[in-house]
């Protein structure tokens, strides 16, 4: 998928997510974490459905891969505290 195909998924995955359709955007997502100018942008609304649905252990995963291609990420470091404050698993 070109920038414009993995865009308009990430679009399509944002506006699921923003409607409370988490199974949809989490699935979007997945879709366009191989193009690498978006596999942040997916990775991160990721961790923050995972940590929604306390699915802790998958969230930081999420975000441990941003911020291993990110060091220093504050808002991937800002969600990370976000869902280490969390309970679940």
């Amino acid at each position: 998928a070109g920038q414009a195909d993995g865009g308009s998924l990430a679009w399509a995955a944002r506006l699921a997510q923003d409607e409370g359709d988490d199974a949809t955007a989490l699935d979007l997502y997945a879709r366009v974490l191989g193009d690498a100018a978006l596999a942040r942008e997916a990775r991160l609304g990721m961790a923050i459905i995972l940590g929604k649905q306390q699915r802790r252990d998958e969230a930081l995963a999420q975000i441990r891969a941003v911020l291993e291609l990110t060091p220093g990420d504050r808002h991937a470091a800002e969600i990370q505290a976000w869902i280490e404050g969390l309970p679940g698993r």
